[in-house]
Protein backbone atom coordinates (compact mmCIF):
# COMPACT_ATOMS: atom_id res chain seq x y z
CA UNK A 1 0.00 0.00 0.00
CA UNK A 2 1.49 3.23 -1.04
CA UNK A 3 2.22 5.43 2.09
CA UNK A 4 -0.33 8.82 2.74
CA UNK A 5 2.86 10.63 4.16
CA UNK A 6 5.19 12.74 1.67
CA UNK A 7 8.34 11.43 3.14
CA UNK A 8 9.14 8.08 4.66
CA UNK A 9 12.40 9.69 5.95
CA UNK A 10 14.52 12.77 8.02
CA UNK A 11 18.18 13.16 6.95
CA UNK A 12 19.95 15.93 9.46
CA UNK A 13 22.63 17.83 8.78
CA UNK A 14 24.52 18.45 12.44
CA UNK A 15 26.00 21.73 12.78
CA UNK A 16 23.49 24.72 13.37
CA UNK A 17 20.80 22.28 12.58
CA UNK A 18 20.79 19.77 15.50
CA UNK A 19 23.70 21.24 17.48
CA UNK A 20 24.62 25.22 17.95
CA UNK A 21 28.02 25.17 16.90
CA UNK A 22 28.23 28.61 15.18
CA UNK A 23 30.42 30.37 18.25
CA UNK A 24 32.41 27.48 18.31
CA UNK A 25 33.01 27.01 14.28
CA UNK A 26 34.09 31.29 14.20
CA UNK A 27 36.31 30.93 16.79
CA UNK A 28 38.22 28.13 15.20
CA UNK A 29 38.21 30.38 12.14
CA UNK A 30 39.39 33.41 14.21
CA UNK A 31 41.96 31.38 15.72
CA UNK A 32 43.51 30.25 12.17
CA UNK A 33 43.84 33.75 11.57
CA UNK A 34 45.68 34.72 14.25
CA UNK A 35 47.91 31.62 14.28
CA UNK A 36 48.80 32.05 10.23
CA UNK A 37 48.96 36.03 10.17
CA UNK A 38 46.33 35.96 7.68
CA UNK A 39 44.08 38.76 6.99
CA UNK A 40 40.35 38.90 9.28
CA UNK A 41 37.28 37.52 7.31
CA UNK A 42 34.25 39.26 7.88
CA UNK A 43 32.13 36.59 9.59
CA UNK A 44 29.26 36.11 6.77
CA UNK A 45 32.28 35.51 4.68
CA UNK A 46 33.22 32.23 6.86
CA UNK A 47 29.88 31.36 7.56
CA UNK A 48 28.89 31.11 3.73
CA UNK A 49 30.73 27.95 3.45
CA UNK A 50 29.14 26.13 6.16
CA UNK A 51 27.74 23.03 4.99
CA UNK A 52 30.84 22.22 2.81
CA UNK A 53 34.05 20.43 3.36
CA UNK A 54 36.54 21.85 6.26
CA UNK A 55 39.30 21.55 3.86
CA UNK A 56 38.24 23.14 1.00
CA UNK A 57 36.76 26.36 3.21
CA UNK A 58 40.54 26.78 4.23
CA UNK A 59 41.53 26.35 1.14
CA UNK A 60 39.49 28.61 -0.74
CA UNK A 61 40.41 31.23 1.94
CA UNK A 62 44.21 30.59 1.17
CA UNK A 63 43.52 31.04 -2.62
CA UNK A 64 41.87 33.91 -2.76
CA UNK A 65 44.10 35.98 -0.01
CA UNK A 66 47.18 35.19 -2.59
CA UNK A 67 49.49 35.45 0.52
CA UNK A 68 51.15 31.67 0.45
CA UNK A 69 51.88 31.50 -3.32
CA UNK A 70 53.82 28.36 -4.29
CA UNK A 71 52.76 26.59 -0.96
CA UNK A 72 48.96 26.80 -1.09
CA UNK A 73 48.47 23.08 -0.51
CA UNK A 74 50.94 22.92 2.08
CA UNK A 75 49.19 26.17 4.69
CA UNK A 76 45.86 24.53 3.74
CA UNK A 77 46.97 21.46 5.70
CA UNK A 78 48.93 23.53 8.32
CA UNK A 79 45.55 25.75 8.58
CA UNK A 80 43.25 22.74 8.65
CA UNK A 81 45.51 20.88 11.50
CA UNK A 82 45.15 24.34 13.55
CA UNK A 83 41.23 24.41 13.20
CA UNK A 84 41.30 20.65 14.18
CA UNK A 85 43.93 21.48 17.03
CA UNK A 86 41.49 24.63 18.46
CA UNK A 87 38.30 23.21 17.45
CA UNK A 88 38.59 20.07 19.70
CA UNK A 89 40.20 21.80 22.56
CA UNK A 90 36.98 23.72 22.95
CA UNK A 91 34.61 21.89 21.79
CA UNK A 92 32.82 20.82 24.70
CA UNK A 93 32.81 24.20 26.38
CA UNK A 94 31.53 26.13 23.22
CA UNK A 95 28.95 24.11 21.66
CA UNK A 96 25.31 24.34 22.45
CA UNK A 97 22.12 22.15 22.08
CA UNK A 98 19.52 23.75 20.46
CA UNK A 99 15.42 24.35 22.65
CA UNK A 100 13.54 21.61 21.37
CA UNK A 101 15.62 19.46 18.74
CA UNK A 102 15.76 16.29 21.11
CA UNK A 103 11.76 16.87 21.66
CA UNK A 104 11.33 16.52 18.14
CA UNK A 105 13.69 13.90 17.75
CA UNK A 106 11.90 11.94 19.71
CA UNK A 107 8.32 12.98 18.02
CA UNK A 108 10.03 11.65 14.80
CA UNK A 109 10.76 8.67 16.29
CA UNK A 110 7.60 7.54 18.09
CA UNK A 111 5.76 8.52 14.70
CA UNK A 112 8.60 5.91 12.79
CA UNK A 113 10.35 7.76 10.62
CA UNK A 114 13.59 6.58 9.43
CA UNK A 115 16.47 9.42 10.68
CA UNK A 116 19.67 9.93 9.33
CA UNK A 117 22.47 12.33 10.27
CA UNK A 118 24.33 13.71 7.28
CA UNK A 119 27.60 15.96 7.84
CA UNK A 120 30.82 17.43 6.12
CA UNK A 121 31.97 17.18 9.76
CA UNK A 122 34.82 14.71 10.77
CA UNK A 123 32.79 11.53 11.94
CA UNK A 124 34.50 11.30 15.09
CA UNK A 125 34.05 14.73 15.84
CA UNK A 126 30.36 14.52 14.70
CA UNK A 127 29.65 11.83 16.87
CA UNK A 128 31.24 13.50 19.65
CA UNK A 129 28.76 16.24 18.96
CA UNK A 130 26.08 13.75 19.30
CA UNK A 131 26.89 12.04 22.02
CA UNK A 132 27.51 15.09 24.36
CA UNK A 133 24.23 15.97 24.24
CA UNK A 134 22.65 12.46 24.47
CA UNK A 135 21.27 12.52 20.40
CA UNK A 136 23.45 9.58 19.25
CA UNK A 137 20.35 6.91 20.21
CA UNK A 138 17.78 8.56 17.62
CA UNK A 139 19.75 7.74 14.58
CA UNK A 140 19.85 4.57 12.27
CA UNK A 141 22.77 5.69 10.44
CA UNK A 142 25.15 8.60 9.66
CA UNK A 143 27.60 9.86 6.71
CA UNK A 144 30.27 11.72 8.06
CA UNK A 145 33.05 13.39 6.08
CA UNK A 146 35.48 10.21 5.48
CA UNK A 147 31.91 8.13 4.15
CA UNK A 148 32.17 9.93 0.35
CA UNK A 149 34.84 11.55 -2.01
CA UNK A 150 32.30 14.75 -2.73
CA UNK A 151 30.60 16.65 -0.37
CA UNK A 152 28.03 19.04 0.02
CA UNK A 153 26.38 20.63 -2.29
CA UNK A 154 27.44 17.36 -4.36
CA UNK A 155 24.31 15.35 -3.28
CA UNK A 156 26.46 12.04 -2.87
CA UNK A 157 26.48 12.33 1.18
CA UNK A 158 22.32 12.72 1.07
CA UNK A 159 21.97 9.86 -1.39
CA UNK A 160 24.45 7.62 0.87
CA UNK A 161 22.17 8.39 3.53
CA UNK A 162 18.89 7.66 2.32
CA UNK A 163 20.51 4.59 1.10
CA UNK A 164 21.40 3.41 3.80
CA UNK A 165 18.07 4.10 5.17
CA UNK A 166 16.80 2.04 2.82
CA UNK A 167 14.23 4.53 1.43
CA UNK A 168 14.11 6.60 -2.62
CA UNK A 169 15.71 10.32 -2.54
CA UNK A 170 12.02 11.43 -3.36
CA UNK A 171 10.86 10.17 -0.09
CA UNK A 172 13.23 11.43 2.24
CA UNK A 173 13.48 14.87 3.40
CA UNK A 174 17.21 17.06 4.40
CA UNK A 175 17.23 19.39 7.10
CA UNK A 176 19.74 21.93 7.58
CA UNK A 177 20.70 25.62 7.94
CA UNK A 178 23.35 26.28 4.81
CA UNK A 179 23.29 27.01 1.16
CA UNK A 180 25.21 23.94 0.66
CA UNK A 181 22.79 21.80 2.18
CA UNK A 182 19.97 23.06 0.08
CA UNK A 183 22.04 22.69 -2.99
CA UNK A 184 22.59 18.81 -1.53
CA UNK A 185 18.94 18.33 -1.27
CA UNK A 186 17.86 19.82 -4.47
CA UNK A 187 20.32 17.82 -6.54
CA UNK A 188 19.15 14.54 -5.11
CA UNK A 189 15.40 15.19 -5.33
CA UNK A 190 14.95 15.18 -2.11
CA UNK A 191 12.47 17.73 0.04
CA UNK A 192 14.24 20.71 2.01
CA UNK A 193 13.43 22.08 5.75
CA UNK A 194 15.51 25.51 6.11
CA UNK A 195 16.35 25.00 9.97
CA UNK A 196 16.16 28.62 10.78
CA UNK A 197 16.42 28.45 14.22
CA UNK A 198 19.83 28.72 14.44
CA UNK A 199 19.63 32.50 13.52
CA UNK A 200 21.68 32.83 10.36
CA UNK A 201 20.25 34.12 7.89
CA UNK A 202 22.04 32.61 4.74
CA UNK A 203 19.00 30.84 3.58
CA UNK A 204 16.78 33.41 3.80
CA UNK A 205 16.94 34.79 0.35
CA UNK A 206 17.22 31.37 -1.38
CA UNK A 207 14.46 30.17 -3.18
CA UNK A 208 13.42 26.23 -3.49
CA UNK A 209 12.65 25.20 0.07
CA UNK A 210 10.55 23.12 0.68
CA UNK A 211 9.45 24.58 4.08
CA UNK A 212 11.36 27.33 6.43
CA UNK A 213 11.53 26.27 9.74
CA UNK A 214 11.42 28.58 12.54
CA UNK A 215 11.50 26.12 15.32
CA UNK A 216 12.43 22.52 15.90
CA UNK A 217 8.74 21.82 16.15
CA UNK A 218 7.70 23.43 13.12
CA UNK A 219 8.55 20.30 11.05
CA UNK A 220 6.79 18.01 12.53
CA UNK A 221 3.67 20.01 10.19
CA UNK A 222 5.41 17.93 7.13
CA UNK A 223 5.67 14.94 8.94
CA UNK A 224 2.16 13.24 10.09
Amino acid sequence: MESKRPYDAVLFDLDGTLIDTTPLILASFRFVEQEHRGPRRLERDWLEGLGTALRDQLREYVFHQGLWLGAEEAETDRMLATYRRFNRAQHDRLAQPFAGVEALLQELQRRRYELAVVTSKSRDMARRGLELFGLSRYFSTFVGLEDTALHKPNPDPVLLGASRLGVEPARALYVGDAPADLGAAQAAGMGFGAAQWGGLDLLHSLDGATARLQRPADLLALLP
